[in-house]
């Protein structure tokens, strides 16, 4: 995904709206909202569109390993 579509009101900065605007029709918005301030580490409410990207990146190498064991 190009994060600079995300970006709708071209401030170079992505907004939790403008995430939570952009997710699929199977994420609710509370989710994106958790997810995008899993990613403002520093609370600041956006996040500069390199910052998003590489975030998103490393979430999706996260994921990539698949879902951690079940506990024994």
């Amino acid at each position: 995904m190009d994060v600079s579509q995300l970006d709708t009101d071209g401030d170079g900065y992505v907004n939790k709206a403008e995430f939570a605007a952009a997710r699929p029709s199977d994420v609710m918005e509370d989710q994106a909202g958790t997810l995008f301030d899993s990613f403002d580490s520093e609370g600041t409410g956006s996040l500069s569109l390199d910052a998003l990207a590489e975030a998103m990146s490393a979430r999706q190498s996260e994921c990539a390993d698949g879902p951690p064991p079940p506990p024994r």
